[in-house]
């Protein structure tokens, strides 16, 4: 059952132990362990995942997501998150997608760097309304509002 995100632990698990050189299944536990509000362990399924698979976007941009909005001040590491950004950047063409310039600003914001972190944000923004991503814009606007203000994002449990 899809929605029961234990269940879905357990599976994903089992997928590691008969295949434990496969990120996907690593990254997909990471997704399921950040529902089931294991942060700590969702970094280290993630940091997996890119071991064995360096070049992956998705596990990259998620490990530094977590990184950079975490509730976990163990978790919290805008800098770590920062140094996922900038490989991202250099493994995809500009126009930079949204998600990745949402990330860098809450990154930058995360260290305190609220004034960058607006300036990425609204390039960030720019791109999700051209892109027509309403609801990535809507809260990247929400975001830009924390970071003019002095505050960083700091994620809800369950989101992204």
């Amino acid at each position: 059952d899809s929605g029961d995100p234990e269940a879905a632990r357990r599976q994903f698990e089992i997928a590691i132990e008969c295949e434990p050189s496969n990120p996907y299944s690593r990254h997909l536990l990471g997704g399921c362990l950040l529902r089931l509000h294991k942060e700590k362990e969702a970094v280290a399924a993630f940091e997996e995942a890119l071991r064995l698979h360096p070049q992956s976007a998705d596990s990259r941009v998620r490990l530094a997501w977590i990184q950079a909005t975490s509730p976990d001040p163990d978790v919290l590491n805008g800098r770590a998150a920062l140094d996922h950004v900038r490989v991202l950047k250099d493994q995809i063409a500009e126009p930079w997608p949204p998600y990745v310039l949402d990330t860098e600003a809450a990154g930058l914001a995360a260290i305190a760097r609220f004034e960058d972190a607006v300036t990425v944000a609204e390039v960030a923004l720019k791109h999700a309304n051209e892109k027509g991503i309403d609801s990535l814009a809507k809260e990247i606007r929400e975001r830009i509002e924390l970071y003019s203000d002095g505050s960083p994002y700091i994620r809800k449990v369950q989101e992204r």
